[in-house]
């Protein structure tokens, strides 16, 4: 049994090694009961469609291909390093993208929420960005200074010589779904909406546990 305690984990995993087709000996994890990432003020949760059981290889690019198509999700391989995935979320499509960066170990995630913030909204959605920020266990949300849009970013750093197993992915790919459901609503109300940033926040976690 894998067990990760930390606050803010719902982690239970049962883990297994196998030896792929090839017979050599790189580790194919199998795993049974999918984590789920929850924050600290509340405990909503997005369902995603895991399989229960998996294998899948060790190269956190593969990684988290596999799990994808196993679980029927569009992942399209963009080259060896890059890979984008599509889930579906309450309020629209999330489109995510991994990239990884094998001279440094580091796995970056990007989640675009496809909103350009106008000039005269710019000053509140900063003070958005941190209230929501300082509620976030994985991540945070960020304005890309280039075109002025909004994204959810991530990353994991992997020691030289270990790999990512496939719950780790599930817990990268989970924490992201997760902060996109309950938070995009608020950037929604500013932007749009012509709220504060301390009305957008309320008014989006008072909706998400509603719904949840």
């Amino acid at each position: 049994m894998c067990e990760n305690s930390s606050p803010g984990y719902d982690l239970f995993t049962e883990c297994a090694f196998a030896l792929g087709d090839s017979g050599k000996s790189a580790p194919y994890i199998l795993c049974r009961d999918a984590p789920s990432v929850t924050s600290v003020e509340s405990r909503h949760s997005m369902e995603l469609p895991f399989h229960d059981t998996y294998a899948v290889p060790a190269n956190p690019i593969e990684t988290i291909e596999a799990i994808a198509r196993l679980s029927d999700l569009d992942a399209v391989r963009a080259s060896d390093t890059e890979l984008h995935v599509n889930l579906s979320g309450s309020w629209r499509d999330v489109s995510m993208w991994f990239a990884w960066r094998a001279e440094a170990q580091v796995l970056q995630i990007g989640a675009p929420l496809e909103m350009r913030v106008p000039a005269a909204m710019r000053s509140e959605v900063h003070k958005l960005l941190a209230l929501i920020n300082e509620r976030l266990w994985l991540g945070h949300f960020d304005l890309w200074d280039q075109d002025q849009g909004l994204i959810y970013r991530n990353g994991a750093v992997l020691p030289e010589g270990q790999t990512m197993d496939s719950s780790q992915a599930e817990i990268l790919l989970r924490g992201a779904m997760e902060a996109f459901e309950k938070f995009y609503p608020a950037f929604n109300y500013v932007v749009w909406g012509g709220k504060t940033a301390e009305e957008a926040l309320e008014a989006s976690i008072l909706e998400t546990v509603g719904n949840a």
